[in-house]
C-alpha cells in the first residue's frame, strides 16, 4: 500500500526531459491554467517561472508582445514592460516578476470586460484626397455628417479601374490597446448628375441645399414615388393648434414658402415610419364588413375569422364551379397604417371523418378607401354582398397560392403598404375541396389576421363631405408612434425633418419621370 501512495506522489517532471515537460505544459492556453499548474508544489512553480511559461503563453497569443524583452522596475514598486536588449543571464527574481506581469496582461486582455472606445488620436495620412481640405482625411474623425453647415467626409481621387486601393493611417492614442472592432460609415450618395455629388441629409448640407430641396419639392416628389396611395389626398396645407393639415398632394407648385416648408415637413416625417422595419407587427383589423356570400347566417359569418377558436369559421356557399370566388370584406383599426403580411387558416372540417381542409385556391389583397362619406359602411352585423365599387382602391396585390393545410398561412408583402383609408379586402380564388353531403364546392376560413401597424396618432386621414381626403399631422405624437415601430428617440425623429429624401433613385429619375408624364 505505501508502494502504491508513494507512486501515485511521484512528480512527472522529475522523470522527463526538461524539453518534453516544456512541450507538455505548453498545451496550457489559459494563463489561469499556468497559475494552477505552478500552485501544485515548489518544483512545478519553479518550473513554470523558470521556463517562461506565462511569457510564451502571452506571445503565442499575441505575437505583437515579442518585441518586449525587458522588465525594469520603476519608482514606487511599479513595473513597467521597456523594449531593449535581454538579460544574459536573468535571475529568479526578474523571472518571477515576468511570470507576473504576463500572466496579469494575458488574463487582463481576455477576460476584462471592458466597454470599447475610440482610440483614435489624430489621422496621419491618406493613400489619395480628391480636393483638400474639404474631403480631408481629418473629416473621418468627426462622427456627424457635416460639419458648420458643411458636408464632412474623405473622398479619394477618382479612378477608372474599380480595384485601385486606398490607403487610411491613423495614430492611436497613447499606451497599449486593445483592438477589437473598426466601425466605418461609407459616405451615402444621393444624386448624380454628369459628376457625382455626395450628401447623406441634402437639406442639412447648406442653407442653398435645403433652399433647393423645399422649393422643388423632393420629399413629396419621392413619397408619391414610392407611396401612389398617397396620390388619392386631393384636397391644401394649412397649420393650426400645432396641427398640419395636407390638401392638395398632387398640386405641382405650392402658393407661398410656409407651404412648401410644411410639406416638407409633413413628408419627411412621413417616410421616417414608413422607412422603418416593423419589428412586431400587431393585428389591426377592427370588424368585417361583410362577405360575398355566406352559407348559413348567423352561425358562420365572416365574424368568426376575428377569433382564434378552431370551431368558429366562415363559409361561402356552395357553388358548382371549383373557380367560383369570394371575397371579404374589413375595416381596420385607424384610418392610416402600415400594413406588411396576413395571416389566413383555412378550416379542417371536424365533423367529417377524412377532415377535410376547405381552403381556396389563391389569394390577394387590395386596400383603399370609400368614394365619399356616405358609402363609409358601419354597421352591427356584416353586410351580404357589400358593393365593392362604392370604395378606391390604392393597393391591389399579386396572387398568392393557398396550401390546403390548417395551419396559420402567412402572406408577406413585398414590401411595406401604407393603407389610408381603412378598407382592407380579401379575395379568394378557386375552391379546392367539395363537401361530399351536396356535391359542391365551398370556402371556408377559420381565422384572419391582418398585421402591421398604425401610424395613429401622429397622422389621420380624414374624409370630407365632398369625398376628398385630408391627412392630418400631430408632430407631438410622431414620437410614440416611432418608438411602437423599433424603439426610435424623438432627437432621431427631429433630426429626420432635416432629411429631404433617400435619394437612390436619383435626382436624374425624378426630372425623367416628370418629362414622361407631361
Amino acid at each position: 500500500m505505501d508502494n502504491e501512495e508513494d507512486a501515485i506522489r511521484i512528480d512527472f517532471l522529475q522523470f522527463l526531459e526538461t524539453d518534453v515537460s516544456v512541450h507538455i505544459m505548453s498545451f496550457l492556453d489559459d494563463p489561469a491554467d499556468v497559475v494552477r499548474a505552478s500552485a501544485v508544489s515548489r518544483n512545478w512553480r519553479q518550473f513554470v517561472i523558470s521556463n517562461g511559461l506565462a511569457k510564451h503563453l502571452c506571445i503565442r497569443a499575441f505575437p505583437q508582445l515579442s518585441e518586449v524583452v525587458k522588465i525594469t522596475e520603476v519608482n514606487q514598486g511599479k513595473m513597467n514592460l521597456l523594449t531593449s536588449e535581454a538579460r544574459s543571464a536573468p535571475g529568479l527574481d526578474f523571472l518571477e516578476r515576468q511570470h507576473k506581469i504576463y500572466a496579469s496582461l494575458h488574463r487582463t486582455i481576455t477576460k476584462a470586460k471592458v466597454p470599447p472606445r475610440d482610440c483614435i488620436e489624430t489621422a496621419v495620412s491618406a493613400s489619395s484626397t480628391d480636393r483638400m481640405p474639404d474631403e480631408s482625411i481629418l473629416n473621418t474623425l468627426n462622427p456627424r455628417d457635416r460639419y458648420i453647415r458643411t458636408a464632412s467626409y474623405w473622398s479619394s481621387k477618382g479612378q477608372s479601374d474599380p480595384s485601385v486601393p486606398e490607403t487610411l493611417v491613423y495614430k492611436l492614442k497613447a499606451g497599449i490597446w486593445v483592438i477589437t472592432e473598426v466601425d466605418i460609415q461609407p459616405f451615402e450618395a444621393f444624386f448624380q448628375i454628369g459628376s457625382p455629388l455626395y450628401s447623406a441629409k441634402a437639406s442639412a448640407v447648406s442653407r442653398s441645399w435645403r433652399h433647393f430641396v423645399i422649393a422643388n419639392g423632393l420629399c413629396k416628389k419621392l413619397w408619391l414615388k414610392k407611396v401612389p396611395q398617397v396620390r388619392y389626398i386631393t384636397c391644401s396645407v394649412e397649420e393650426n393648434d400645432g396641427i398640419i393639415k395636407l390638401m392638395n398632394v398632387e398640386y405641382e407648385k405650392a402658393v407661398n414658402w410656409g407651404t412648401l416648408e410644411m410639406e416638407h415637413k409633413l413628408f419627411s416625417s412621413l417616410h421616417r415610419p414608413f422607412s422603418k422595419p416593423v419589428t412586431s407587427p400587431k393585428c389591426i383589423l377592427a370588424f368585417p364588413v361583410g362577405a360575398s356570400s355566406t352559407d348559413r347566417d348567423p352561425p358562420v359569418t365572416i365574424i368568426n375569422t376575428l377569433s382564434p377558436e378552431r370551431r368558429s369559421f366562415w363559409s361561402s356557399k356552395g357553388e358548382n364551379d371549383h373557380n367560383a370566388p369570394e371575397y371579404l370584406l374589413y375595416r381596420l383599426t385607424t384610418s392610416i397604417s402600415i400594413v406588411t403580411e396576413v395571416h389566413i387558416r383555412p378550416l379542417e372540417v371536424f365533423w367529417e371523418n377524412a377532415r377535410p381542409v376547405y381552403s381556396a385556391r389563391s389569394v390577394r389583397f387590395l386596400m383603399g378607401h370609400p368614394k365619399s362619406v356616405a358609402d363609409v359602411e358601419i354597421g352591427i352585423c356584416p353586410i351580404d354582398r357589400p358593393s365593392l365599387n362604392k370604395y378606391v382602391w390604392t393597393y391591389v396585390s399579386l396572387w398568392f397560392p393557398m396550401k390546403q393545410k390548417s395551419c396559420s398561412q402567412k402572406f408577406k408583402l413585398p414590401e411595406p403598404v401604407i393603407c389610408i383609408g381603412g378598407i382592407f379586402l380579401i379575395e379568394l380564388l378557386g375552391r379546392a375541396q367539395k363537401d361530399n353531403a351536396d356535391g359542391l364546392f365551398y370556402i371556408r376560413l377559420g381565422h384572419v389576421r391582418v398585421m402591421g401597424r398604425t401610424l395613429e396618432p401622429a397622422f389621420h386621414a380624414e374624409m370630407h363631405s365632398s369625398g376628398e381626403l385630408q391627412l392630418n399631422y400631430y408632430p407631438q405624437s410622431l414620437d410614440s408612434v416611432l418608438q411602437s415601430f423599433s424603439g426610435e428617440s424623438k432627437a432621431a425623429v427631429q433630426e429626420n425633418e432635416e432629411l429631404c429624401v433617400e435619394m437612390s433613385q436619383g435626382l436624374l429619375d425624378f426630372l425623367d419621370d416628370d418629362d414622361e408624364d407631361n
